[in-house]
């Protein structure tokens, strides 16, 4: 048995969600459910997380009636898998697509950290719960571009992590910005 704690509790089902995520999972298991905000994620047993971001029809109640001007609902379904924080980095290089119109990266790094995008320090982080993390969402522009995060924590290096995601009408992406490859079943 693998027991999960989720903070805070995704407690506000989507329509298209019938029942609240599992908080203990058997070999092989999975749960899913609909959630808009950071929360963290706490289990006895290592377990991957897929993360995945909705399609335009989702965006909002227009888009889901087809009441919205088209160009309001861009966007497609798009997964990837969330690295533990056991795997996070201090330096990442990674690119953005100049062909998507929107274009993002969600840092989560230790409450206090000092975080560089291409040499610029980030503000707005928010903090995700009691768990000692917070997570800020910075515009990448939509043009082809290379960047470079540097993640510090009193003046000496720190691990944070990365999702680099974007969309357009009809198409999005989305990707870890890269990880550490650790054997964390020791």
């Amino acid at each position: 048995n693998t027991e999960i704690t989720y903070k805070p509790l995704p407690s506000a089902l989507s329509p298209y969600t019938t029942e609240s995520p599992l908080t203990t999972l058997q070999k092989g298991e999975s749960t899913g459910f609909y959630f808009k905000d950071a929360l963290e994620i706490i289990s006895t047993k290592p377990l991957m997380i897929a993360q995945y971001m909705t399609g335009s029809r989702m965006v909002s109640a227009g888009c889901q009636t087809g009441t919205a001007p088209p160009e309001s609902c861009a966007g497609d379904p798009a997964m990837f898998i969330v690295p533990p924080v056991e795997q996070y980095k201090s330096e990442y290089l990674f690119l953005s697509p100049g062909s998507y119109e929107k274009n993002y990266a969600n840092i989560i790094a230790r409450n206090g950290s000092d975080i560089f995008l291409n040499g610029e320090k980030v503000s707005g982080f928010n903090q995700i719960g009691d768990s000692g993390y917070s997570i800020a969402v910075a515009e990448l522009g939509n043009e082809f571009s290379s960047h470079e995060l540097v993640c510090k924590y009193d003046d000496k290096n720190s691990e944070c992590g990365l999702t680099v995601y974007g969309w357009e009408m009809y198409v999005s992406y989305a990707y870890p910005g890269g990880l550490f490859f650790k054997n964390l079943l020791k």
